[in-house]
C-alpha cells in the first residue's frame, strides 16, 4: 500500500513527490507496494497524488484545531475510568490562586461543542489531510493512565489524527512533544506564580483511603489533604475522651505559621491557630477570629471587626495588634512559599485602629482576597511573647502560643503530637471531640498494620493497596489540591 506523508510549513503548497526505498534504484517505482512517498513542499506538482499530513507544531498554531482537541477530550470520562474520586474541572488559563482553590468546590460543566465540526473545519482551513501529535507524562501509572485516556479519545474523535504517548525520563526535552501533561499542588515551589500557568486544566487528583466507621464531619484546610478536626466526631472512646488518631508521614518541623511549609506542620498548625476568617463545611469561607468587615468602594480598603472573646492559650485577648504584627512580619520576610500567595494579595500597608478593629490596605483590589486569608500564614501572632523567647517561636510546646481549638499538650519528637481541645478557645462548647492524637509513621506499610491493628483512624492508600482494599468497608475516595493540565504551549516557547 503506496503511504503518502507530507510536512506543511505554510497553508497551501505545492508539492512533488520523491520516493525512498531499500530496494535498488533500477527497481523503484511510484507505484511500487513496499515504497514510501515524502511530499515536500515545493511550487509546482499535484497535490492531490498525495495525503498531507500535519504535525503537532504546526497544528497547535490554528485555533480551530486547538478548540477541536480541547473539546474531544471527556475530562468526567477520565475521572470515571480512574475511579479514585477525581474530579473534572472547568478552570480556565491563566488562573488566580483564589480561582485555583474555589474550583475544587465549583461544579464542572462541559461544554458541548461540535468537536468533529471544529476539526473538520481545521483541516479545511489548512488544507491537510492526515495530522500527528505527540503527548509527553510522567512515568508513574496515574498519569500514563490519564494519557492513555486523552489518546483513546483523540483518536476515537478526529478522525485521521494519530497520537503517540511517550514517558519522560530525566533526559527528557518537554519542547520536543506538542502535549506536556504536568501537575501542580497549592504548595509547589513550581507555582510561584500561579497565573502563568497555560493550556487546558483537567481534573483534580483523586485519593483512595481508609477512614474507620464512626468518624464524621473532617473539614478540609486550605491544601485538601490536611484536615480540621474540631467538628469532627468518634464513637471511639479512650478512658471516657473521644480521641481522633490520625498518622503522620514525618514529624512536624515547627508550628510557627510564617515559617512552616512541610504538610505535617500545616497539619498540626491549622488545629492550633486560627485566623480571621476559615474554611468551613462543604469547603466555604466562614468567619473565625472577625465576626464581619466592610470593603471600601474601590475594593482597596478592608476593614475586620474582630470577635472580643476569642484569647489566647495563655488567656490573653486575641487584638487587632496581633494581626498587624503577623502581617507586618509576613510582608517584610516572606517565607518563599507564599510568595506567589503574597503577589496576589498586592497589600499595601495593615493597621489597628483599636483593640478590635484590624484595616488591611490593597495597592489594588485582590480577587479571592478572603480564600487567601485562610492560609496559616495570615494568623495572628503575640509579639511580646515572641520577643520574649530565646529559642525560635514554634520551635517546641513551651515556645508556642495556640489560638485555635485545640493545645499541643505533648510533643515527642519523632514519634508522636498529641492535642488537646483549649479551655480558652471561644467555641470551645463546639469542639465535637476532645483531642487528636497523631502518631508519626513513615510508610504506607507501617500506616496499613497500624490501622488494621486500631492504632490509627485514618490511612492514605498508594501504590499495590489501592486495589487491595478497593471494596473494603472503610474504603473512601476523595479529591485533592493536586491538578492535572495539558501545557499546549511548549513548542512555542521553544
Amino acid at each position: 500500500m503506496l503511504v503518502l506523508l507530507a510536512v506543511l510549513t505554510g497553508c497551501q503548497h505545492d508539492v512533488s513527490v520523491k520516493i525512498l526505498d531499500d530496494i535498488s534504484t533500477e527497481s523503484q517505482t511510484e507505484t511500487a507496494p513496499s515504497s514510501i512517498v515524502l511530499i515536500e513542499p515545493t511550487t509546482s506538482v499535484d497535490q492531490s497524488r498525495g495525503e498531507v499530513l500535519l504535525l503537532g507544531e504546526e497544528l497547535l498554531d490554528n485555533d480551530m484545531a486547538r478548540h477541536a482537541i480541547v473539546s474531544a477530550i471527556d475530562k468526567r470520562e477520565i475521572t470515571n475510568v480512574l475511579g479514585d474520586g477525581a474530579i473534572p474541572t472547568g478552570l480556565k488559563f491563566p488562573t488566580t490562586y483564589p480561582e485555583y482553590l474555589s474550583s475544587m468546590t465549583t461544579k464542572y460543566n462541559a461544554k458541548i461543542e461540535s468537536t468533529q465540526s471544529l476539526w473538520k473545519r481545521a483541516k479545511t482551513e489548512m488544507g491537510f489531510d492526515r495530522a500527528e501529535i505527540s503527548i509527553l507524562a510522567e512515568d508513574d501509572p496515574y498519569s500514563q493512565a490519564i494519557a492513555q485516556q486523552i489518546k483513546k479519545q483523540l483518536i476515537a474523535q478526529l478522525d485521521h489524527l494519530f497520537v503517540s504517548v511517550d514517558s519522560r525520563d530525566k533526559d527528557t526535552d518537554d519542547a520536543a512533544y506538542d502535549l506536556v501533561l504536568k501537575h501542580i499542588t497549592p504548595c509547589d515551589k513550581d507555582a510561584q506564580d500561579i497565573t502563568t500557568l497555560r493550556g487546558e486544566a483537567l481534573l483534580f487528583k483523586g485519593q483512595s483511603y481508609l477512614q474507620r466507621h464512626g468518624i464524621e464531619h473532617i473539614d478540609p484546610m486550605a491544601f485538601s489533604a490536611l484536615y480540621i478536626f474540631s467538628r469532627a466526631t468518634t464513637t471511639r472512646r479512650e478512658d471516657g475522651r473521644s480521641i481522633i488518631y490520625m498518622p503522620l508521614y514525618e514529624d512536624a518541623i515547627t508550628l510557627n505559621p510564617r515559617e512552616a511549609e512541610d504538610a505535617a506542620s500545616l497539619m498540626v498548625i491549622g488545629n492550633i491557630n486560627e485566623g480571621l476568617v476559615r474554611r468551613g463545611s462543604n469547603n466555604q469561607i466562614e468567619a473565625a477570629g472577625a465576626i464581619s468587615y466592610t470593603i471600601s468602594d474601590d475594593g482597596l480598603t478592608w476593614t475586620f471587626y474582630l470577635r472580643e472573646n476569642a484569647l489566647w492559650s495563655n488567656g490573653e485577648p486575641i487584638t487587632a495588634h496581633d494581626y498587624a504584627y503577623a502581617f507586618s512580619k509576613l510582608i517584610q520576610a516572606p517565607t518563599p512559599k507564599f510568595n506567589h500567595m503574597l503577589a496576589q494579595l498586592h497589600l499595601s500597608s495593615v493597621a489597628a485602629t483599636d483593640d478590635y478593629t484590624f484595616v488591611v490596605n490593597l495597592s489594588s483590589p485582590a480577587d479571592g482576597f478572603l480564600e487567601l486569608l485562610s492560609l496559616p500564614c495570615f494568623y495572628p501572632a503575640h509579639q511580646a511573647f515572641i520577643e520574649s523567647l530565646d529559642v525560635p517561636y514554634g520551635s517546641s510546646v513551651d515556645a508556642t502560643l495556640f489560638s485555635g481549638a485545640y493545645v499541643v499538650s505533648d510533643w515527642q519528637r519523632g514519634k508522636r503530637i498529641t492535642l488537646q481541645k483549649s479551655q480558652t478557645y471561644y467555641d470551645n462548647a463546639n469542639v465535637k471531640n476532645d483531642g487528636v492524637s497523631f502518631k508519626v509513621l513513615h510508610t504506607v506499610d507501617e500506616q496499613i498494620e497500624a490501622f488494621e491493628n486500631y492504632s490509627i483512624d485514618y490511612c492514605l492508600l498508594m501504590g499495590d493497596y489501592v486495589s487491595a482494599y478497593d471494596y473494603h468497608p472503610y474504603t473512601h475516595e476523595m479529591h485533592t489540591s493536586t491538578l492535572y493540565y495539558l501545557d499546549m504551549e511548549k513548542k512555542r516557547d521553544k
